[in-house]
């Protein structure tokens, strides 16, 4: 059986384990149905973000789902458009850290010597810095630039500890009798890379891209808050903000502030029960086993 075929049957394995259990099958439902409501809510409101829908501070009906804020904005309409840029940036910043993070580990646990050294060191020390805090200040400074750069930024201060354990696990199936045998073949590093060890940790990667991607769109959701990303972007954190700013508990407009935050929150939580729940899967030992 080939390596491809072998994480064919992996997969399938996985996934059967994984939904035996009722808290994974709803965390998976939750995520799934987020992003569908991201992707299709925006088409099916008849109303616009920008402008206001009805009177102030109707609270749920049949006409305005989840309500309207102090301004008479739809609140649905508001959620799917934040719910896109929020996790926007999520994909983004998940994609780049995974990348960068897994390409450098790959690289460095491989060959060794200088290469090694150099990403110990950047490793080493971007794990003594806040990132979010880096990110902060960075925006504070120069401004926003654009979603794409948000998640390159955050993407580009979370690879770090990608690295460092894709670099271990490199180095420990690099002395692996399979891999010895490819490298005495005379396959190159780059073939050797790519056939045997990049394939034996494709788990890893999986669940790496998962915690990424929580911890991304966590980030995201507070800049925004913190109104790091432009008014006129519609987002989640710029809900929230303008929630606790206009006081939407203290006034019993209480669903302007509750209800996407219990939606952002299940959100996060429903991909740190799959996280955890990888975790489990590709580790015999919280398996019991």
């Amino acid at each position: 059986m080939s390596t491809w075929s072998r994480l064919k049957a992996s997969f399938v394995w996985s996934l059967k384990y994984l939904l035996r259990k009722q808290r994974v099958r709803f965390a998976l439902f939750w995520v799934l149905f987020t992003i569908v409501l991201a992707a299709v809510g925006p088409l099916i409101t008849p109303y616009d973000p920008t402008q206001t829908a009805g009177p102030p501070r109707q609270p749920p009906c049949s006409k305005y789902w989840l309500g309207t804020d102090w301004f008479g904005f739809d609140l649905f309409t508001r959620v799917v458009y934040g719910l896109r840029v929020s996790l926007y940036v999520g994909v983004i910043a998940a994609i780049v850290g995974t990348t960068v993070g897994v390409l450098l580990g790959l690289v460095s646990g491989y060959f060794g010597g200088l290469v090694d050294e150099i990403v110990s060191f950047v490793v080493n020390l971007l794990l003594t810095i806040p990132p979010l805090l880096i990110v902060i200040l960075v925006l504070t400074y120069i401004g926003f630039r654009g979603l794409e750069f948000n998640g390159l930024l955050i993407g580009l201060l979370q690879w770090h500890w990608v690295a460092r354990a894709v670099r271990s696990i490199t180095k420990s199936l690099r002395s692996r009798d399979f891999v010895l045998v490819s490298r005495m073949s005379g396959l190159s590093a780059f073939e050797t890379i790519l056939n045997d060890i990049l394939p034996n940790m494709l788990s890893y990667v999986a669940l790496v891209f998962v915690l990424q991607f929580s911890s991304a769109v966590f980030f995201s959701v507070t800049l925004e808050f913190f109104g790091l990303v432009p008014g006129n972007i519609m987002s989640i954190g710029f809900i929230l903000q303008q929630a606790v700013l206009w006081n939407a508990i203290q006034m019993n407009v209480w669903w302007w502030a509750i209800i996407p935050g219990i939606l952002i929150t299940l959100f996060l939580g429903s991909l740190y029960v799959i996280s955890s729940s990888l975790d489990e899967l590709f580790n015999p030992r919280l398996r019991g086993e």
